[in-house]
Formats: structure tokens, sequence, C-alpha cells
């Protein structure tokens, strides 16, 4: 990883954990972070947010109501969209690059 993609990596990191924590909190900061969240953690916050937690809530009821399963939730998110954005979307543009290179230079 270059030294600008880690400190965007460092800085969405820094801005994505008191969104996380923000949701939690209640009133209007909870409503305003759950969607500000929504976005910076695109996609697996919305995958998350609006598949898997409530077809888990639904099967496991009692699972709800522990304030583990929002920490879990938001592990999960946050770790699935800093791999997302700053592992899985470099590897796919240097292979593109690497293609593009191989088979459409003159």
């Amino acid at each position: 990883m270059s030294f600008k993609l880690k400190l965007l990596a460092f800085i969405w990191l820094i801005i994505s954990i008191p969104l996380s924590i923000g949701q939690s909190s209640g009133g209007d900061t909870a409503v305003l972070s759950f969607w500000l969240a929504l976005v910076w953690h695109a996609p697996f916050s919305i995958i998350w947010s609006f598949y898997v937690e409530s077809y888990i809530s639904d099967m496991f009821p009692l699972l709800r109501s522990l304030r583990i399963f929002d920490v879990f939730g938001d592990i999960l998110i946050i770790s699935g969209s800093f791999m997302f954005w700053f592992v899985w979307i470099p590897k796919v543009r240097n292979f593109l690059y690497r293609m593009k290179e191989k088979y459409l230079s003159d």
C-alpha cells in the first residue's frame, strides 16, 4: 500500500469509528450517525442493516436485545468495508491495469 493510501485508510478509520459509536447514542445524533455511517460504510452497511440484521433478528429475537449484537455488527461493517475499499478495490484496479497493459498495449 502506498503512503497516500495508508493515510487515506487511517483517516477513513478515524471517521468510521465515531460514526459507529454515534449510532447508539440516542436521539437525533443516532439518526444522523446512522445515515452518515450507512453511506460511509457502503456497501456492507447496507447489506447488514437491511438484510442480515433483520434476518437474524427474526430468527433469534433474544439476540436483538443484546448490546453485543450491535457491537458485532459494527465490527463486521467496519472491517468488511475497510477490506472492500482498501484491499479488494486496489487489487482489482491493479489487476485490470496489468491486463490492460498486457493485452491492449500498442
